[in-house]
């Protein structure tokens, strides 16, 4: 078993990220599948926090789980939420009514 030590919390991460997505949601175009939400999450992660980031394996830790390591610690961060959120902010502000 992973010992998991939070070194900061949680929600200010995803925060974080989602005020992030306002500039970057709206320059994708049509529908937007899971691989670019992840890559969006990935990349806002990454450009919010410098430490080490990584997709987690789902059958160790379940489905949409990043890793972010510092030092010796870590903090498993759940996406699902996000995930579904910048769906349906994508699909609600992004694309076009039909």
């Amino acid at each position: 078993m992973l010992n998991v030590k939070v070194f900061f919390d949680e929600e200010s991460i995803r925060k974080l990220i989602y005020e992030s997505l306002a500039t970057e949601l709206p320059k994708i175009e049509g529908e937007i599948c899971n691989y670019d939400i992840k890559q969006i999450i990935f990349d806002m992660t990454k450009k919010i926090i410098s430490y080490d980031i990584e997709w987690a394996d789902s059958e160790k830790f379940g489905k949409n789980k990043m890793l972010i390591y510092h030092k010796n610690k870590v903090l498993q961060l759940d996406t699902t939420e996000l995930i579904e959120s910048i769906r349906v902010l994508h699909q609600d502000y992004v694309e076009p009514p039909v």
